[in-house]
């Protein structure tokens, strides 16, 4: 079970509370088109998925407060073993 305390910076100016411990399910960030994506500099933190800004390729991206910075998760497809 999660705990909660505190804000979480939201793109659509929710205020959600921070979770802390297990987190069970799936996560949804907001999507954009790299020439849609918002100011990095409104949006320090904030984690989003992009359709084609991390070399035209999709990805993860978060907001330094100055520039939106690739977050590496690509590498060899997820398997059981």
């Amino acid at each position: 079970m999660s705990t909660t305390s505190g804000p979480i910076k939201s793109l659509v100016s929710v205020e959600a509370p921070v979770l802390k411990g297990a987190l069970e399910g799936s996560i949804e960030v907001p999507s954009y088109a790299f020439a849609d994506l918002p100011a990095a500099a409104d949006n320090s933190g904030v984690i989003v998925y992009t359709t084609n800004g991390v070399a035209g390729a999709a990805g993860l991206l978060r907001s330094d407060g100055t520039n939106w910075k690739v977050i590496a998760t690509q590498g060899a497809n997820a398997a059981a073993s």
